[in-house]
């Protein structure tokens, strides 16, 4: 793997990220019913409070996009600054409850969960791990 591919497999997830965000807007794609029935579903603790989503998605958001920013670059933070974040959207989504999606979002969502787990598996464990070392700031 080069700095070149990584870089490209960076660019991949977040154009498969944000077709995951976008592919909501299309409308019908699911039926009615199903659409009724997700509505009528009791909302929980987390998500009926639309602030204190806003006041953890915000942080996280910036978080995450500073971590790909990071990761990009070859930031020794970019790797912790992911995975970190990782560890606390993937515990949270625990109390978000359940979700629809459509068979286009899951493909989607799939697709970018892949990429993201090769991204950071490639960060931590390949011959690329070595270009995230530290440089002491003695030795700029």
């Amino acid at each position: 793997m080069t700095k070149t591919r990584f870089r490209t497999l960076i660019l991949i997830y977040v154009a498969f990220e944000l077709a995951t965000i976008m592919v909501p807007l299309i409308p019908n794609l699911y039926s009615q019913e199903l659409a009724f029935a997700y509505n009528t579903e009791p909302e929980n603790w987390l998500t009926s409070n639309p602030w204190m989503v806003f006041s953890i998605a915000t942080p996280l958001l910036v978080l995450g996009i500073a971590g790909i920013l990071g990761l990009y670059l070859f930031k020794s933070w970019g790797r912790t600054l992911s995975i970190y974040t990782t560890l606390v959207t993937a515990i949270l989504f625990l109390f978000f409850g359940p979700t629809l999606e459509s068979a286009v979002e899951s493909s989607f969502s799939y697709v970018s969960t892949l990429l993201w787990g090769a991204i950071l598996g490639i960060a931590y464990y390949s011959p690329l791990s070595s270009s995230f070392v530290k440089v002491p700031r003695n030795e700029l």
